[in-house]
């Protein structure tokens, strides 16, 4: 018997401890998922994805699936939530990836791989959340922790707007040559000069986003979720200090969407609250709350906008422009709509690839388009466009599966009587939210001084605080499973509304947002049934596959981008150093590190034009021509690029008077024109060079379609007459230059043009 005990005592141990090492790995891991969600809007992402700013985060999000999958195999097996939706959304990323291939070398090959990778981990964070985020105690406290986040980046808005913004135009006003040349533009740029004035001038905030129009999605989203969640019940049967904080932060938000300007932010909320209106009547009635308190909240509602409104003309954060601009507004969609619908036609099967819509956009830009914008401001023809006819199905069939689960609203949900699928206590569960939200604000600095955006001191000493105080507030509210996947359902519709006109669903800033709110509120709405058991080996093979999809990633992206840029740092030092071979070693191995990017091909294409410069040597120009052509093949379409390429053809046709060096820019330019088919400018260019050409009747041609493309453009600074007059050394010295002294570039065309006759 004694030795029967002696075994029990010695067994017990075994039995004990992997429950609770296995309730802190999935509190760790759910510590992650928050700290990445976290840290993801407060680092701007609306950068273009060649720079390769974000990949950190994607590696970060890499290793999360890593550190998942690992758990299952140490505990012996994963329950999987995988059902249509995530069906949908793996394939959706598979053909991302195969238009990716496809593509290759028709465009820039960098921002299609770049751009990837950014949905991928996208469609990863989607996943991951469906997977660890599993009851509804979890669902509250990450949802909780974004709208804290969103109240923490209003009040920095307002600081910006008050402090930040009006200090910046002091300086520039004070010294705007300074200025211009701290912001790294060239004070003698006529356009740059213009294009600085105007975003000096805008008193729009964009706290840690690069564009308005991304917080404003990013606000509106929260601020719905919030009001749906504080609204639901009369006061009565909550706290008063707990619903003033709440009320205090809906007027926070909604302040700070008003600053934005942003119409679309705006239209989508109140979408969202007369959405709000509709589900209380149809799913709650009187059983939840009473029709004398329905239209008292929406008088008070009323009431709050009318004022805000007030204060917003008060302080300038709204002008009589933001209503009178809105049809405005809309004609430049319609035309951003029906440029991108000629590039889909174009390119119906794999889109132009992630990355590369600009590039593929400006070949389809009207003549009296605004800008050549970036994105299509719509989430539809942004998909379609980029990853062609099968991807926007895909991520239509998405939509769809989620659409489907809108009958739920009201009905019982997971977790609601306290379950915790994911077998950690609840307590430790909620804490994890909240220390993981802690480790994403402090891991947001760092990654923001990596792409020179890191919030100010101010966000971290009183927005961040604020923010903090308040959620404490918000949390002491009692809040059902009904309520709060009701919330989820509406703010996911209000930022999709918003994504249909302002655009950014490649943002991760704002369709992190997008793609939490979906799988929060999925996670609600899920049965058991959706669950099923995977076996340790095929949770190994599943951590194998995971393995080599990181190692791809490291080697097509995140280690290029973490030393081609160090080699070609000291290239440059090299060149600065008067040590051409060592410079020219440097960039080569740059070129060859980062086997898609045009950037290091062009910057030794550079250098080696200024070594012939010096030297007038056939080596250093053919080893110019070797780059000029590599960079292009590496990004073909991109217009800043070939002009780089024609105006050095130019320059050695002025240094050597060599006739082929005028052809090579000729065929440059000439490219450059059906590149950019109803551009004024690329014409005017194309007229000019071919004037030099000796060219007449071409020129003159070339000229006549520019002023015809000018005067279809109905914007002072798109006009040629903004232009100086072109500088370049004549093909004839007995030939007449029509240039004259203080000509703009419309007058040079003028007189080009009247050589037809």
């Amino acid at each position: 018997m004694a030795r029967r005990k002696s075994e029990i005592k010695r067994k017990k141990p075994v039995a004990v401890n992997p429950p609770r090492k296995r309730q802190t790995a999935a509190t760790l891991l759910l510590a992650a998922l928050v700290a990445l969600f976290v840290a993801t809007p407060l680092i701007a992402s609306e950068t273009a994805s060649e720079n390769g700013h974000g990949l950190l985060l994607i590696m970060l999000w890499m290793l999360l699936l890593l550190g998942w999958l690992l758990h299952g195999v140490l505990q012996g097996g994963l329950r999987l939530r995988f059902g249509p939706t995530e069906w949908m959304v793996l394939l959706f990323v598979a053909w991302m990836a195969a238009s990716t291939l496809v593509m290759d070398g028709q465009g820039n090959a960098r921002a299609a791989i770049n751009g990837f990778w950014r949905w991928a981990s996208l469609a990863l964070a989607f996943f991951l959340t469906r997977q660890l985020v599993r009851s509804a105690e979890a669902v509250r406290a990450v949802s909780l922790v974004m709208t804290a986040v969103a109240v923490g980046l209003s009040i920095y808005a307002f600081y910006q707007f008050f402090v930040t913004v009006p200090a910046t135009q002091r300086m520039f006003a004070d010294d705007p040559v300074g200025a211009m040349r701290a912001a790294g533009f060239d004070p003698q740029d006529e356009v740059a000069r213009r294009m600085l004035i105007d975003r000096v001038m805008s008193h729009e905030p964009t706290a840690t986003f690069a564009l308005t129009n991304s917080l404003a999605g990013f606000l509106a989203a929260w601020l719905t979720f919030l009001i749906g969640r504080t609204m639901w019940k009369p006061i009565q049967q909550r706290g008063w200090l707990a619903q003033g904080a709440a009320i205090g932060c809906i007027l926070i938000l909604g302040g700070c969407l008003l600053l934005t300007k942003s119409r679309t932010g705006m239209i989508a909320s109140a979408a969202g609250v007369a959405l709000y209106g509709l589900l209380w009547l149809r799913t709650l009635g009187g059983r939840e709350i009473s029709w004398r308190w329905l239209g008292v909240s929406a008088a008070a509602i009323i009431v709050v906008c009318v004022i805000g409104v007030g204060l917003a003309v008060a302080v300038g954060g709204i002008d009589p422009l933001v209503i009178s601009e809105a049809p405005k507004t809309l004609q430049y969609r319609l035309e951003y709509w029906r440029a991108t619908a000629a590039m889909i036609a174009e390119h119906p099967l794999f889109g132009c690839g992630p990355g590369n819509f600009q590039d593929y956009y400006i070949s389809h830009q009207l003549p009296q388009a605004s800008e050549s914008v970036a994105d299509p401001h719509n989430l539809f023809f942004e998909v379609w466009a980029t990853g062609g006819a099968p991807a926007f199905f895909f991520f239509l069939g998405f939509l769809v599966c989620v659409g489907r689960r809108w009958r739920s609203l009201g009905g019982a949900a997971e977790g609601e009587h306290g379950s915790a699928s994911d077998g950690a206590p609840t307590a430790g569960r909620e804490w994890a939210v909240y220390g993981g939200a802690g480790a994403g604000v402090l891991l947001s600095y760092p990654l923001g001084l990596m792409v020179g955006l890191a919030p100010e001191a101010f966000f971290f000493l009183a927005s961040l605080p604020l923010a903090i105080g308040a959620a404490a507030l918000l949390r002491t509210q009692p809040l059902n499973a009904t309520v709060l996947k009701t919330s989820l359902a509406v703010a996911f519709v209000v930022l999709s509304i918003n994504l249909l006109a302002a655009g950014g669903i490649s943002f991760p800033g704002v369709a992190g947002s997008w793609w939490l709110l979906a799988a929060l509120w999925l996670n609600l709405t899920d049965s058991p049934q959706t669950e099923f058991a995977l076996t340790p080996r095929r949770v190994l093979l599943g951590l194998a596959m995971a393995t080599v999809g990181m190692l791809i990633f490291y080697r097509t992206a995140f280690m290029p981008a973490l030393t081609a840029p160090a080699i070609l740092s000291d290239a440059q030092v090299a060149e600065r150093l008067g040590q051409p071979q060592n410079a020219h070693k440097a960039y080569q191995q740059a070129c060859l590190i980062d086997p898609w990017s045009a950037v290091y091909p062009a910057r030794l294409a550079n250098f080696a034009f200024r070594q012939w410069r010096r030297t007038h040597d056939d080596q250093d120009w053919a080893e110019f021509e070797r780059a000029a052509d590599l960079a292009l093949s590496r990004n073909a379409r991109s217009r800043s690029l070939r002009k780089s390429v024609a105006e050095t053809y130019l320059q050695a046709y002025a240094l050597s008077g060599e006739e082929v060096r005028l052809q090579q820019a000729l065929q440059q330019y000439r490219v450059l024109a059906e590149l950019s088919p109803n551009s004024s400018y690329s014409h005017a260019q194309l007229a000019w060079v071919l004037h030099l050409a000796g060219k007449k009747s071409q020129a003159a041609g070339e000229a006549a379609e520019a002023l015809r493309l000018d005067a279809l453009n109905p914007h002072a600074d798109k006009k040629l007459s903004i232009y100086s007059a072109p500088n370049a050394p004549q093909p004839n010295p007995q030939q007449p230059s029509p240039q004259k002294g203080g000509e703009t570039l419309e007058q040079v065309m003028q007189r080009l043009r009247s050589t037809i006759h």
